[in-house]
């Protein structure tokens, strides 16, 4: 390096260091982070700087001295290779000032420094070591740091250092005596437990030489005096972390004492270590340490003798100290719970007979807690003790078989479960009887457990079960043929359904593992159980009904793809489409009803691709047992039937169809209400193929049901009578649903007929007698079905002769006071069936019409007037949404039911009806009911321009245009966005109305058009300027296409809807304004009445109102100032007091 460049990074270098010593803490990293980058770079350069550095400082501040330290480290660590042996000499020298100049306690600075010395040692360990040896003087006690440092030198350079402890030990153990301070007791005791780690280490790797006696004989004598000094002297020390050094020392020194000496003070030794435990201060994990190396098997005290009473004394203790929950957040606490368990895997192997004789008898104690932690230890033994396994497994497994069906405490299973787990992995469980065991873990699979037991216990225990099966499946090969006999039985059987998720998830792993099975795996003839592919089937496709259990429905629709071809051989391909169609939508939040049609094609999908009518009829067979026999949930048995019916429709066997047909009809006789959904749809299911076979049983049903409410002995002599009479209304409910079910599916004509004929006047009485309301909402759906089904079938002569009856029905429960304020929950099916049965026959006459409609407007609208207050209303904003979603879908269903009344009587007299009916809603004062109507004039508009076909029956003029219009423009100023929007969509309706009266092709973007699409675009604005504004625009742009003759009906229209609402009054009067100005000179003819209704108005709204109207009233007489003049001149004066 150039001395320029030497300079420089000296400069640099002292420049930082004097800076690491900043106050700031954010300072003083940045400048370590910059030392530390420069050191890796020129090591030699930078700690030679140091070095001077120090030498020439008499004091160096600590956090400058700490800061330097850990720069070093960080160096040396990382270049110690780059070291040239002076740089290394004078960093040694330092380290060694740094770490003994001053006498108290600095652990940052002083293993600061020791840590650089030890990371230096590995290129210069003798120069390290003899420096470190030589400050170990005879007359004084050595500073902590250096005896630490030795020990740690010993712990990370074995090999090296071993030659050296002799020497080391002479000259430290005559100073033994000298000790007095707590820390150099500790350092002491540190550095003897490394080195004696370090002989044992040295002899462990001399052991096939058969060097082990000469080289323990070598220290014999040093680590006998090191063990008698601290264990009689310096272990009753008062301060814990003293007694805790020492411990941590003992374990690895009572290795290296004389065998005599040993054995004849293990027992005392083992007993005083025992006594420590009463100590609460100590650290257990140190005692428990200190235990486990007395017990553990060495080559270098090959024999352990304890007297009885001293085996007896360890189990006892170390039985206590089992965790039966560790405490993860006291990690001293979990530590010597394993080290205890650790203890236990020798005492097992030393002392068996006591040992473990002493556990199973404890798992048959009354303590519960005795009885958990001898599972504990024994679960462990059952992993790490081959004695165990060899003498013992046997006896506990005995006693486990007891436990799994006495034991309650949530807990306590968990623990069995791991311990059954354990006996698996050893090969312990192989024998049927044995592995039955298994079913404890899939049975608390979908344990429910107790109201008291808390949830996160009950969920802990599931995640337990679900891990330990899926593990034993993917790693203990050797039981796999048992575990996939063991799981396809579960699957099967009713008392593991709550475990059928992680069942089928076990199974999935083992068959897609299939071919990783031993092939020489000796098998048990007891285990090869048949089972039936077929009862599978119908137990998952039954058990994947409910679209909230995702992960269930998923784990079994994953293994259904695996196993198909065990179903059948014509699954295996192509069932892979349909399930992958399913697992898609199962993460999908959609509705219940789509998933059950998806299953219901999925049974369709392998009928067809089955194809054999014996395997259809033994489907249906099984879930026939699983609906007649298992108490089901409504969903479960409500879709069974649905797959039952499914069935139906494609066997030959009129015995298996009439069977079938029973099973699912027989549940309408006693039928929870729930049910009844799921029910009525395997009926109309059932109907497409057997149609007069469902309604002739459906006839009796009723027919019977009705007979029970109609008998007077049955009412007044059954004490259970109002039990009864809910019965009878559920199967009414129930037999109604079922007829609507029948309409939507059954294509057969005479079916249909029967519908029309029989159960349209069964609905009709119903309707008449204002039933409850999921009576009448089910009356009302079946109309419409019925009326829906007919409308195709009336080719075949099949009409309803009582039509407007039931449409009257229908209407009226508008008004039932029997649904518990219910009412609006049923407009949208009203709507619905009021359309079906108005499209069902051709020619409905306008009095009907109106009558619908003016019912139907009232109850719409008059909710959609109290909706915002009950909008408003805290906490019920559930109900409010569902509210407002049942109003917007009225509305909508309200369109459709006018566009079907305008196609089938597509006249002028029809737009006069419907405009005439909405006319007080479009002038209502509510925002809603303006919106609303505005949107329902807007449909009636564009179905008429839709669906009219002028000819010579029709009008050739549309006489109304000026009328319309008038009505209309008011729109463009209301207060209500919406409403100005819709307006301008109805304006462009009549005006390509009048264009096709007009013989003119309508096109949607001619002028006209494109100026009010404009004109909708900026129209959003509560300027009243801007307002006048846009409706003078509008004026100019309609004015050219009102004829002359529609000029007078738009005026008298516009001042019919001329009220004291600011935005309306200064809309309408701009527009007069414009048309006078424009349009003006045309009117002489009608000056007077144009005047006289002005006048009217006026006298009807307040002085704004009035005044605004002044400025059209001026711009008229400009045209016609002697009319109008003439006109006023006849009025009354006003007489005010």
């Amino acid at each position: 390096m150039s001395a320029t460049k030497t300079d420089c990074l000296q400069d640099t270098v002292t420049v930082l260091i004097n800076a690491i010593g900043d106050s700031e803490n954010s300072v003083n990293n940045v400048v370590i982070k910059s030392l530390t980058k420069i050191a890796n770079i020129y090591p030699n350069e930078v700690i030679d700087i140091f070095s001077e550095f120090y030498k020439n400082s008499a004091k160096v501040n600590n956090t400058q001295l700490s800061n330097i330290v850990k720069v070093l480290e960080q160096t040396c660590v990382n270049q110690v290779k780059k070291l040239n042996s002076k740089t290394a000499t004078d960093l040694v020298n330092a380290m060694l000032r740094a770490m003994t100049e001053n006498t108290a306690y600095e652990p940052v600075i002083q293993m600061g420094a020791s840590s650089v010395l030890v990371a230096v040692s590995h290129e210069y360990l003798d120069m390290v070591l003899r420096l470190l040896i030589n400050q170990l003087s005879p007359a004084s006690v050595p500073h902590y740091a250096i005896v630490h440092t030795l020990g740690t030198l010993a712990a990370v350079n074995t090999h090296d250092v071993v030659p050296h402890i002799k020497e080391i030990l002479s000259k430290m153990l005559p100073l033994l005596t000298l000790v007095k301070q707590d820390g150099v007791k500790q350092a002491f005791a540190y550095a003897f437990g490394h080195f004696a780690v370090a002989v044992a280490e040295q002899i462990g790797d001399n052991v096939e030489n058969d060097n082990i006696t000469s080289i323990k004989e070598n220290f014999v004598t040093e680590f006998s005096i090191i063990f008698d000094v601290l264990y009689n002297q310096w272990l009753s020390s008062h301060e814990p972390k003293v007694s805790e050094s020492i411990l941590e020392a003992l374990g690895p020194i009572t290795r290296l004492i004389s065998e005599r000496q040993f054995n004849e003070t293990v027992n005392k030794f083992v007993l005083s270590l025992l006594s420590l435990y009463r100590k609460p201060a100590l650290n257990f994990y140190y005692i428990s340490q200190c235990i486990s190396y007395l017990l553990s098997p060495s080559a270098l005290n090959p024999k352990l003798t304890l007297n009885d009473n001293v085996i007896t004394a360890i189990n006892h203790a170390m039985f206590n100290l089992v965790l039966v929950e560790p405490d993860y957040d006291q990690p001293h606490t979990v530590k010597n719970h394993f080290e205890v368990l650790r203890c236990f895997d020798h005492m097992a192997g030393q002392f068996p007979e006591q040992t473990i004789e002493g556990l199973l008898h404890h798992c048959k104690n009354n303590q519960e807690k005795d009885r958990m932690k001898a599972v504990i230890i024994l679960t462990h033994l059952t992993t790490s003790s081959q004695v165990f396994i060899d003498k013992y497994a046997i006896k506990f497994i005995a006693i486990l078989k007891v436990m799994i069906t006495m034991e309650q405490n949530v807990k306590m299973k968990k623990l069995l479960i791991k311990a059954i787990v354990g006996l698996v992995y050893r090969n312990c469980i192989t024998t049927s009887e044995d592995f039955s065991m298994i079913e404890f873990i899939i049975k608390h699979c979908g344990y429910e457990g107790a109201a008291n037991i808390p949830k996160h216990d009950i969920l802990d225990l599931h995640d337990t079960c679900k891990s330990s099966l899926i593990l034993m499946c993917n790693t203990v090969t050797s039981v796999r043929t048992q575990l996939r006999n063991l799981l396809l039985t579960a699957l099967t059987v009713e008392e593991f359904t709550s475990s059928m998720a992680t069942v089928s998830h076990c199974l999935t792993s083992l068959l897609q593992n299939n071919s990783d099975v031993i092939v020489d795996e000796p098998t048990d003839k007891a285990l090869e159980v048949k089972i039936s592919a077929d009862l599978v089937f119908v137990r998952c496709i039954t058990h994947i009904v409910d679209p909230n259990e995702k992960e269930k429905n998923k784990s079994l629709l994953i293994f259904l793809e695996e196993y198909s071809g065990d179903v059948h051989k014509n699954l295996k391909n192509s069932w892979t489409v349909e399930i992958q169609r399913l697992l898609k939508f199962v993460d999908k939040n959609e509705s219940r009803d789509q998933w059950h049609g998806m299953l219901l094609d999925m049974l369709v999908s392998a009928i067809e691709q089955v194809n054999s009518n014996k395997w259809v009829e033994t489907i249906a067979t099984l879930l026939s047992q699983q609906v007649l026999s298992k108490k089901q949930s409504p969903m479960i048995k409500g879709v069974s039937l649905q797959y039952l019916a499914i069935l139906s429709c494609h066997m030959s066997n009129a015995a298996a169809v009439e069977k079938v047909l029973k099973i699912i009809l027989f549940s309408l006789k006693a039928i929870p209400l729930e049910s009844c959904d799921y029910v009525s749809k395997a009926v109309g299911i059932a109907s497409r193929q057997h149609g007069e076979d469902v309604m002739n049983e459906l006839d009796a049903i009723y027919k019977e049901n009705e007979a029970k409410r109609g008998s007077k002995i049955f009412n007044f002599l059954s004490p259970k009578s109002s039990k009864n009479e809910t019965e009878i209304s559920v199967v009414k409910f129930a037999a109604i649903s079922c007829y609507g079910k029948v309409a939507n599916e059954c294509l057969d004509v005479h079916v249909l007929a029967r519908l029309g004929e029989n159960v349209t006047s069964i609905l009709h009485e119903t309707l008449k007698s204002n039933p409850p309301f999921d009576l009448c909402k089910a009356s009302v759906t079946t109309l419409y079905e019925i009326s829906k089904a007919l409308q195709p079938a009336s080719h075949h002569n099949i009409t309803l002769r009582n039509r407007w009856q039931l449409l009257n029905a229908v209407l009226s429960q508008i008004y039932n006071s029997n649904i518990d304020g219910r009412n609006v929950e049923l407009y949208p099916i009203i709507v619905k069936a009021s359309k079906a049965l108005t499209k069902l026959q051709k020619g409905i006459l306008p009095e009907e019409r109106n009558t619908i409609l003016r019912v139907l407007f009232g109850s719409i609208f008059e909710e959609l007037s109290s909706f915002k207050d009950k909008y408003e209303i805290d906490g019920n904003r559930d109900k409010n949404d569902l509210l407002a979603k049942t109003l917007n879908d009225s509305l909508t269903l309200l369109h459709q039911l006018i566009r079907e009344l305008i196609i089938q009587s597509t006249c002028l007299s029809t737009i006069d009806d419907l405009v005439g009916l909405l006319m007080e809603w479009i002038r209502s004062e509510n925002d809603e009911i303006r919106s609303a109507a505005m949107l329902i004039l807007q449909v009636v508009f564009d179905s008429y321009i839709k669906n009219v076909k002028l000819n010579y029956e029709t009008p050739s003029k549309f006489g109304q245009m000026g009328y319309l219009l008038g009505i209309l423009v008011p729109g463009v100023a209301d207060t209500n966005f919406q409403v100005r929007l819709t307006t301008v969509d109805c304006i462009k309706l009549i005006i390509q109305t009048q264009d096709l009266y007009e013989g003119l092709i309508v096109e949607a973007d001619n002028e006209c058009m494109a100026s009010l699409a404009h004109l909708q675009n900026n129209i959003l604005t509560n300027d009243l300027n801007m307002i006048s504004d846009y409706c003078t625009i509008l004026c100019d742009t309609i004015s050219s296409k009102i004829p002359h003759h529609h000029t007078m009906q738009f005026i008298e229209s516009l001042l019919e809807g001329y009220d004291s609402q600011e935005y309306r009054s200064v809309g309408i009067s701009a527009v007069l304004n414009a048309l006078f100005m424009k349009k003006g000179q045309d009117l002489y003819q009608n000056i007077e009445r144009i005047v006289e209704v002005m006048l009217t108005t006026m006298d009807e709204v307040n002085e704004d109102a009035m005044t605004r109207l002044l400025s059209p009233l001026t711009s008229l007489t400009r045209h016609h100032s002697n009319a109008v003049t003439a006109v006023l001149l006849t009025q009354k004066l006003p007489l005010k007091p």
